[in-house]
């Protein structure tokens, strides 16, 4: 996303980084560690076992953002990236934000990681399925400045009081414009009971 955005990163046509804590961080290339989530996931994982993952995810990005009008309510159809094994390539699509939000639980402070649990994640990726209790949402937004853009949404955490389990984690994704919203609801049922 980010290439596709920026294009080739160099010392002399940078990036800067923003984050809670830094500001204006210079990144010189887009191999930059500190583009990098913590190592979180190996390294055959994180590579050939998940590049198809990555790959479907460029195409519906590039698809849906160089698809100008999209609306509210409008229904996105997986063929417009997808001409062929549509299913299969959407389906990498959810396994790609499987992967990310993954890491993002794992980046998080504290005891999120461990109280939320990552097995199932990972037992989706070793396996090549769906998680089922990941959801997604794509819209598109108005960038409120003409600055090209590519960030994440730091990781939202809902408790139940009574259990201390989670009953919701999002995480939004936002490639200048394309926003993602995926959602964990562990008990989903449950989950839409109690907020209905």
């Amino acid at each position: 996303d980010l290439k596709a955005v920026f294009g080739t990163v160099t010392q002399s046509k940078p990036l800067y980084l923003h984050q809670d804590d830094i500001k204006n961080c210079l990144v010189k290339g887009l191999k930059s560690d500190l583009l990098k989530w913590p190592m979180t996931m190996c390294t055959k994982c994180n590579g050939s076992r998940t590049q198809p993952f990555d790959k479907s995810w460029e195409a519906l990005s590039r698809t849906l953002r160089s698809r100008s009008g999209l609306q509210p309510g409008d229904t996105i159809r997986g063929k417009w990236a997808f001409p062929y094994s549509t299913r299969c390539n959407m389906r990498n699509v959810h396994m790609y934000f499987v992967k990310a939000f993954g890491c993002v639980i794992r980046s998080a402070p504290a005891d999120v990681p461990t109280r939320i649990g990552l097995s199932e994640f990972s037992k989706a990726i070793m396996l090549g399925r769906c998680h089922p209790d990941i959801y997604l949402k794509f819209g598109m937004s108005e960038k409120p400045d003409d600055q090209a853009r590519v960030e994440g949404s730091d990781l939202n955490v809902y408790w139940n009081t009574e259990t201390g389990r989670c009953d919701l984690a999002t995480w939004f994704y936002n490639v200048n414009g394309l926003v993602v919203l995926a959602a964990y609801i562990p008990d989903n049922k449950a989950f839409i009971r109690k907020h209905s």
